[in-house]
């Protein structure tokens, strides 16, 4: 996952191209994209950088 957040939004590379580079379905990339997000939102509501609204949205402290 590390890898793929990585791509995404350090080297700025689109789904289609990280799909290639890995040698994975899109859909596959997007999935591990969404599960890599909700882990570091939890990681960051774990370790009270922020809190978390009814919304869903996050609040900074």
């Amino acid at each position: 996952m590390k890898q793929i957040i990585h791509l995404y939004y350090y080297e700025e590379m689109k789904i289609k191209d990280i799909s290639t580079l890995i040698q994975k379905p899109e859909g596959t990339v997007k999935t591990l994209l969404h599960r890599a997000r909700a882990h570091i939102k939890n990681r960051l509501i774990k370790e009270g950088y922020v809190i978390s609204n009814q919304e869903g949205g996050l609040k900074v402290e």
